[in-house]
């Protein structure tokens, strides 16, 4: 039993040093109800896995019946639980944190519960140029499950959500527009929009025997590939199967972003995904920023924001409207058809889209915000309250949604005004862009306050 014992006692040492790091973290991130609620988790199933092995520990009748091998599987099955939690601490790392300044957090997290209840979610700062989303409720389940600990599952949101965003970018509060994407990925999988979308994409038995023998062709004489045409044709279809799910979920999730956040993610996805790749560029995962520019562009005309852009707005969005319906150029021959698939389809993917999300800003508010926000941004007033009724004097909270639009405006076409209004040198346009982020992060930070006055007044 040497062994067994020797185990027991370096399980117990894992679990307190976990442990000490739990109530560190849950100090340091007593802000974020999606990190503490993590750590909650963890730190429950690392005092179960304690008292499951102090029971075992104890129990002579166990000891005596088990054999060597059979006592040190028992406690196996709990240890190795132990890595895991470890796994879910690392995604804590960049997380909003006591004293850290995350204005966009509070009023995302609102905005993820009013499309999936069920639901918290942490946001996460990463060092990739790259936003990013992952539900990891689901795995967790299932490991707490098989190693019978499923009463702590009880006390999980049923989807637990990470979302990250580039560290370099964290004060970049127009950009984090794009954040409407990553709620479309979990909005796509809560709803199960997958075979609404894939039904409609159409690839011919056709264009798959034309690959395959192209394939066969140029593998024949190859050292080491000795496939067959029916093992080439299998792995194509499986090719494209694969792509054809990812890319279904990335353009319902741009189309679902556009319905969430407007114009505001045209002009993020621009600014972002199009600053350093090229219009053609896709992968298996992802299709080619000009065919998800083309899908946006669409919803934009369809759900008419176009029609307010003032002049200067209408000058910016042409060009890149014209570029998003240039023909699709791509090498690959496979992601080719797989591209050539879908470009039918985006108007369905949309129809699809509006069935489920109904767009939460549409073009008349949009058209009143532009109105007035963007002159009281240039003004130096946060655009976070405007009178609703002059007689009444009563005043009208603005959307975060709202915000945002107005300081993209302001971004797009305003900037000169912003500066001089601030005695700022226009020569250097990222300070001025810099402090337009500021106020409207600033913004953002009292429109959440304000809103949680109203709601605990309300309640």
């Amino acid at each position: 039993m040497k062994i067994a014992d020797f185990l027991i006692n370096c399980i117990k040492e894992r679990c307190a040093a976990l442990e000490s790091e739990v109530c560190r973290l849950l100090v340091t991130h007593s802000t974020s109800p999606g990190a503490t609620s993590l750590l909650i988790l963890i730190e429950d199933t690392n005092r179960q896995i304690l008292d499951k092995i102090e029971t075992i520990a104890k129990s002579t009748t166990i000891r005596n019946t088990l054999t060597n091998a059979q006592l040190e599987q028992s406690l196996n099955r709990f240890a190795k639980l132990l890595p895991t939690l470890h796994e879910l601490l690392s995604f804590l790392e960049g997380t909003e944190r006591k004293g850290s300044f995350f204005p966009f957090a509070h009023p995302l997290r609102r905005l993820m519960r009013k499309h999936i209840e069920e639901c918290e979610v942490v946001f996460a700062s990463r060092p990739e140029l790259n936003y990013s989303f992952e539900e990891v409720s689901s795995p967790i389940r299932s490991i707490l499950n098989a190693a019978s600990l499923n009463d702590i599952c009880n006390i999980f949101p049923k989807y637990f959500l990470i979302i990250s965003f580039p560290q370099a970018e964290a004060e970049n509060i127009l950009l984090h527009c794009i954040f409407a994407h990553e709620i479309g990925h979990a909005v796509y999988q809560k709803e199960n929009l997958v075979d609404g979308i894939l039904g409609r994409v159409k690839v011919s038995k056709e264009q798959i025997k034309n690959l395959s023998s192209e394939a066969l062709m140029s593998h024949r004489g190859s050292r080491g590939l000795n496939k067959t045409a029916i093992q080439i044709r299998e792995q194509i279809t499986e090719e494209i199967n694969k792509s054809a799910e990812s890319w279904a979920d990335e353009l319902t999730s741009d189309a679902i972003a556009v319905c969430l956040f407007g114009p505001a993610y045209l002009f993020a996805f621009i600014h972002l995904i199009i600053s350093f790749q090229l219009m053609d560029n896709c992968s298996d995962t992802h299709p080619s920023p000009r065919l998800r520019l083309r899908l946006i562009c669409q919803m934009m005309d369809l759900l008419k924001y176009t029609r307010h852009f003032p002049g200067p707005l209408r000058k910016y969005y042409g060009p890149w409207k014209r570029e998003a319906s240039r023909p699709v150029q791509v090498d690959n021959p496979i992601l080719k058809v797989v591209s050539r698939s879908f470009e039918p389809v985006l108007s369905a993917i949309i129809q699809q889209t509006l069935k489920t999300v109904k767009p939460q800003y549409t073009d008349s508010t949009y058209a009143a915000d532009i109105k007035t926000l963007p002159q009281l941004i240039i003004a130096g007033i946060l655009p976070v309250e405007v009178v609703k009724d002059h007689k009444k004097r009563t005043m009208q909270t603005q959307s975060v949604i709202s915000i945002l639009n107005a300081g993209w405006l302001v971004n797009l076409t305003a900037l000169d005004e912003f500066a001089k209004s601030r005695h700022l040198k226009t020569a250097d346009p990222f300070k001025v862009k810099r402090k337009l982020q500021e106020e409207i992060s600033k913004a953002l930070e009292l429109q959440e306050i304000t809103t949680m006055w109203k709601e605990l007044h309300n309640a």
